[in-house]
């Protein structure tokens, strides 16, 4: 006989789903700084061309990566929630 726990602890995921919303408001604000740093820096010429359009495609595919951690968080609070309604039915 199993009696290892399979599941979730509502409570837990509510608040893991919490802290990785959090997370990805943090670091989506850390990159906006970045961007305003870049794009301010006194640099002209081809070598600061390449260089933004790099970082612009680094930015666009962290901006892609906390989009889905945001979604994910966003995605263990909704199951947390049908987890509790679900056992105050019971």
């Amino acid at each position: 006989m199993n009696t290892a726990f399979i599941g979730m602890s509502p409570e837990q995921g509510v608040s893991t789903g919490e802290n990785l919303i959090s997370l990805a408001a943090a670091a989506t604000s850390a990159l906006h700084s970045a961007r305003e740093s870049v794009q301010s820096a006194q640099w002209v010429g081809e070598d600061r061309d390449s260089f933004v359009s790099n970082f612009e495609a680094l930015a666009t595919a962290i901006e892609a990566l906390l989009t889905n951690l945001r979604a994910h968080g966003e995605q263990v609070k909704h199951e947390a929630a049908e987890q509790m309604q679900a056992s105050a039915a019971s």
